[in-house]
């Protein structure tokens, strides 16, 4: 059922927003919005049937590069 909500907005950004990227975003934002921690969020992951797409979870230095990680939180550097 996770999927089916999550549809309209995969539709809505098409290849530029993996399922990957789209389900742990919500996943952070429930979290956050239920009264937990700021997580942080990194994307960049490639939705691959057999994950030979795939690159090792990061942040690689492309995506530092392109998208930062870092989270500052009470001063204090948050990575994912």
């Amino acid at each position: 059922q996770a999927l089916k909500l999550l549809s309209p907005i995969k539709e809505k950004f098409g290849s530029c927003l993996s399922w990957g990227d789209l389900i742990v975003l919500a996943g952070d934002t429930s979290i956050e919005s239920g009264g937990g921690p700021v997580i942080g969020f990194c994307g960049g992951r490639i939705d691959s049937a057999d994950g030979t797409e795939s690159i090792p979870l990061g942040p690689s230095d492309i995506q530092q590069e392109l998208e930062p990680c870092g989270i500052e939180k009470d001063g204090q550097d948050m990575i994912c």
